[in-house]
């Protein structure tokens, strides 16, 4: 395959689940943000961070824009990300517009995604969420496959969560996700797809972090891509924190090397749900 060809292949099926394109319908059930895109100066002087010969006039462009969803979003804290994923390789406490270029700068998940969207010549876009704290042990995956939900497992599998040994808490979580799910499912269309959620127990409906694909390319978390065919639903928890687990994945590696079961091929059409 022409190189070209797979970045492109691999953006068509990523690019659905980019934040742009779901925001603005799931903006009631998920956390406040504002956005805006970079432009090409912008976006290369960014990916110039790292070896300090970055455009300040671009960068300027940009503070700019982040000091104007700082204001709109209010706050002492903020969350910084991309549309398609955020620099959690590199978290830092961001407090002023400038804090976001060290972010950014220093992650290599912010730096595939710029590299990537000018090789398909994509303006990408910047978010800017409120902070919410949100606890570890309450953060969970969910798989989507055929509009069904097949799956949910704990976000931060590698800590015991004494509280998910009792069947009826796991009940609760999956009776929240399916409520979330149908109102996610009257705006966004994709058939197979994967979201995380923080449970809320005193609350009627979870809240929407972010929607990724479903293909090898996103971390299945206790799950396996090799293994795990997703035809019935499964809840996975640590059970026993004395049995081996997977190591996490190392986000700095390579797009076509990186997440557990990738093979170094774009997901198909038909794993993110679209037609080949």
């Amino acid at each position: 395959m022409h190189k070209n060809n797979y970045w492109q292949d691999y953006f068509k099926n990523v690019h659905p689940t980019y934040m742009e394109e779901w925001y603005d319908e799931l903006e009631d059930i998920t956390i406040p943000s504002k956005c805006f895109q970079i432009f090409d100066d912008e976006r290369e002087a960014i990916i110039s961070l790292l070896d300090g010969n970055a455009d300040s006039k671009a960068l300027d462009k940009t503070e700019k824009k982040l000091s104007w969803a700082f204001k709109e979003i209010k706050g002492e804290r903020f969350f910084v990300r991309l549309g398609s994923r955020s620099p959690k390789d590199n978290q830092i406490e961001i407090k002023k517009p400038k804090d976001v270029f060290t972010a950014f700068g220093d992650s290599s998940r912010i730096l595939e995604d710029l590299t990537l969207a000018s090789m398909v010549d994509y303006t990408p876009y910047v978010f800017v969420r409120k902070w919410v704290t949100i606890p570890q042990d309450k953060e969970f995956r969910c798989f989507v496959k055929n509009g069904e939900l097949k799956g949910i497992s704990q976000y931060y599998y590698r800590t015991k969560y004494y509280y998910l040994d009792k069947p009826e808490q796991r009940k609760l979580i999956e009776f929240q996700a399916r409520k979330l799910l149908t109102k996610i499912k009257e705006k966004f269309k994709l058939k197979n797809f994967i979201f995380d959620i923080c449970y809320r127990p005193t609350e009627d409906l979870p809240l929407l972090i972010e929607i990724n694909p479903f293909s090898s390319w996103t971390d299945p978390c206790l799950f396996d891509w090799a293994l795990d065919k997703f035809e019935d639903f499964d809840f996975k928890w640590l059970e026993d924190i004395s049995k081996p687990h997977k190591p996490e994945v190392d986000s700095s590696q390579p797009l076509d090397v990186k997440q557990e079961g990738g093979n170094g091929v774009p997901p198909t059409p038909k794993e993110c749900g679209y037609p080949a």
